[in-house]
């Protein structure tokens, strides 16, 4: 029975013992495969440590590069603020403080006038402050049409005669983080909004003192900002140049944005003032007022002139117009004696407007009170005889 189990048995297997037998006569030493693994695997792990260990020195590496880089720039900033200083005089103290002071600001520049698209940004050197500036870190920039006049290069003499490339941006509302020589109504740390040269569109903008007006403690940067152009322009196209006062009647066409709005609001702090507002809005008909009656809101396409008539009989005292379509000749007919009309915005650019009113005023009979303000706005002056 024996000799048939060992017949039976494949002769291409061997025992344990004869494996041990062929292994010892070889010179080599068995090992189980669980060990070979966890050989294998330690190699791997060994490998991998000197892997990470030269990637963290690299990364020590290219980090100390980058400190001495940014120490060298920190130098060469410094010392050219002292040299400023020495030169120029002021006081940089507080921009100094920061940890680091930058060498290149952000901006936004016009490379050529026209389309949007030569809008791009770029950096430049940190702008540094003369006699009697200020350098502000800007906290919030507006957009506002003066900027739109300004790329397409229609505004004013400067415009046209300045090539750019150039910083755009005629409003900016931020803090004081240096001042020049001679400066004294203004201080380190002070929240300011200002009226730059076209230069606002930048991380640090350097803004002539009497130019800079103090935020209240409650305002935020963004309202500040918001209130800088359209806040002097509503102010002068009103006050200045509109001399209004109480009890007078204001047509005001559907002026857009803040410019609209401002106007609106400040002609409302004058006691018993009545605005009409030509919107192009659809009410369908109705006639809407605001809820202290002082605004009167009336559609374009209707009849407004006889419906402020009724109201006014002898007419309104201003107006303000910055359309200039076919509505000039019926509200310029719409003022009452010594009334004024002022045309404000891009049309008034055009030499034919103010031939278009020289004429309405000749053929009227009237006297040739004509002022043109060119700054922020271009506006015309009528005042009839």
């Amino acid at each position: 029975m024996l000799c048939e189990e060992q017949h039976e048995t494949p002769s291409n297997l061997y025992s344990s013992r004869d494996v041990l037998d062929v292994n010892e006569k070889s010179g080599e030493n068995p090992l189980p495969t669980c060990m070979e693994n966890t050989a294998s695997e330690g190699r791997q792990e060994e490998g991998s440590f000197f892997q990470s260990e030269e990637i963290q020195k690299e990364i020590e590496e290219l980090r100390r590069r980058d400190e001495e880089e940014c120490r060298l720039k920190q130098q060469f900033v410094r010392s050219r603020i002292d040299q400023h200083l020495i030169q120029n005089g002021g006081d940089l103290s507080l921009l100094l403080s920061q940890h680091t002071v930058p060498n290149e600001v952000k901006c936004v520049q016009l490379t050529r006038f026209g389309q949007t698209k030569n809008i791009q940004s770029d950096k430049v050197p940190l702008p540094l402050p003369m006699k009697g500036d200020v350098l502000i870190r800007s906290h919030s920039c507006g957009v506002n049409f003066h900027d739109t006049m300004t790329r397409n290069g229609i505004l004013d003499n400067w415009v046209r005669s300045t090539k750019p490339p150039f910083i755009m941006g005629s409003e900016v509302a931020g803090e004081i983080v240096g001042l020049g020589k001679n400066v004294t109504d203004l201080k380190l740390g002070d929240r300011v909004m200002a009226l730059p040269e076209r230069k606002a569109w930048s991380e640090y903008v350097v803004c002539r003192e009497e130019y800079c007006f103090k935020i209240p403690d409650q305002m935020s940067y963004h309202e500040a900002v918001a209130l800088t152009v359209d806040g002097i322009v509503s102010h002068s196209l009103l006050f200045q140049m509109g001399n209004l006062s109480p009890g007078k009647a204001v047509l005001l066409h559907s002026t857009p944005g803040g410019l609209g709005t401002l106007v609106t609001q400040m002609a409302r702090t004058v006691p018993n003032t009545r605005i009409f507002k030509i919107t192009a809005e659809r009410m369908n008909g109705k006639h809407v007022e605001s809820s202290d009656h002082a605004v009167h809101y009336i559609e374009r396409d209707t009849d407004y002139v006889s419906e402020i008539r009724n109201s006014y009989p002898h007419g309104v005292d201003l107006v303000l117009d910055g359309l200039h379509e076919s509505n000039f000749h019926r509200d310029f007919n719409l003022l009452s004696p010594m009334g004024k009309y002022v045309l404000f915005g891009n049309r008034t650019t055009n030499g034919g407007l103010f031939d278009t009113a020289k004429s309405v005023m000749v053929g009227a009979g009237k006297s040739n009170a004509i002022e043109t303000l060119r700054g922020e706005q271009e506006c015309l002056w009528l005042q009839p005889a």
